[in-house]
């Protein structure tokens, strides 16, 4: 059997969960051949999948949004991206085929969350599988006018599916095709370097970390002076190069290699300070750590994470101004969640075991 991935190369997120529902998809069925497909910073494509091993293709299979940092979003670059994405993807999806056909064996897609996926499915005549807690269509929709075009044709694409495994804090996805819930997606953390594990037990202030996913944001780092009470630790973007980092770093921050992952550092938090991401509020949920999340405005994404935030770990929320002028209200008490109800962290286990089944069902 091979599983092929077309996973987004927005970001970071999508490949995180993917990583935690192949580890299990591995667990189970270790002599089944899996691809992963993107053009995700290949350094944090194998920390996130490095007990796998999977076939890397470089292939964009999506643009997502074209943002300058984490917090915002140029539709006019995104607009003229797309438009030349689908010039070429026909031709992308037929030098895949021939990839896939050289291994003569049955074959699955998935998809997080490229419509483009479904062209690569039908053109193997395969079954295709989403994943997501939203589609494109879902984003585009509140996007100006001039999106129109492609928040229709994305929707009708994303219907061609067989079968979606809906993550939690999800947007409609209304596209008329099997589907089931699944819970909170994350991999199990892993024991730190040990320069960094003994550099944060040194620490006797309360530990908080700040990452803002594959994007980064820049902001000024005398800001953290502002909270000498309090232990940083600022895990690098991979977009921003060191030497547009502030050098003078403030005695109470600790600088974290991009190597290392944020399930990694969590359990050695008591906050975290982060924009609204499905993998990271996954995580962090699941660590039972304080989120004071900073506003991310024009993707209609942070609503339903935003709820689900509110709804299941205490939390704080941050305007991008506040984030940017200091004022991260670390002083202050956590909000406890406005539910009581559980929330399940099997996401990953259940996500492999339907693939499994499904599978089971429809191949012979």
């Amino acid at each position: 059997m091979l599983i092929y991935l077309c996973l987004s190369s927005h970001g970071f997120g999508h490949a995180a969960r993917q990583a935690a529902i192949f580890t299990q998809l591995y667990k189970i069925k270790p002599y089944w051949k899996y691809v992963v497909s993107s053009i995700v910073d290949y350094k944090f494509l194998n920390i996130s999948f490095q007990d796998i091993p999977v076939i890397h293709r470089r292939v964009k299979w999506d643009i997502g949004t074209v943002q300058n940092n984490a917090l915002s979003t140029d539709y006019e670059s995104t607009l003229i991206e797309l438009n030349e994405f689908e010039k070429g993807i026909k031709y992308i999806v037929n030098q895949e085929v021939e990839w896939i056909g050289k291994f003569r064996l049955p074959v699955l897609i998935l998809g997080d969350i490229p419509p483009a996926a479904t062209y690569l499915a039908q053109k193997l005549d395969v079954p295709l599988i989403l994943m997501s807690n939203f589609g494109w269509d879902d984003i585009y929709e509140k996007f100006p006018s001039s999106f129109d075009e492609y928040t229709e044709k994305y929707k009708k694409q994303y219907c061609k599916a067989q079968y979606l495994l809906r993550f939690p804090f999800s947007l409609r996805m209304n596209w008329d095709i099997d589907e089931i819930s699944v819970g909170l997606t994350f991999s199990n953390s892993k024991k730190l370097p040990e320069k960094i594990l003994k550099e944060i037990n040194s620490q006797t202030s309360p530990i908080v970390l700040v990452c803002f996913g594959g994007m980064g944001v820049e902001f000024d780092y005398k800001l953290y002076n502002i909270w000498p009470d309090f232990t940083f630790l600022d895990l690098t973007s991979f977009t921003f190069e060191e030497d547009k980092r502030n050098s003078d770093y403030p005695n109470n921050l600790i600088k974290i290699s991009s190597s290392v992952r944020i399930l990694d550092l969590l359990p050695y938090c008591s906050r975290i300070i982060c924009k609204p991401g499905f993998s990271t509020f996954c995580e962090a949920i699941s660590n039972k750590i304080g989120v004071h999340s900073v506003c991310r405005e024009g993707f209609i994404e942070t609503i339903p994470l935003t709820k689900g935030l509110q709804d299941y770990a205490y939390n704080r929320l941050l305007s991008k101004e506040s984030f940017i002028n200091g004022d991260w209200q670390l002083d202050k008490p956590l909000i406890p969640p406005l539910t009581k109800n559980l929330i399940h962290f099997n996401g990953a286990s259940f996500s492999a075991y339907k693939i499994i089944q499904y599978i089971n069902r429809n191949f012979n």
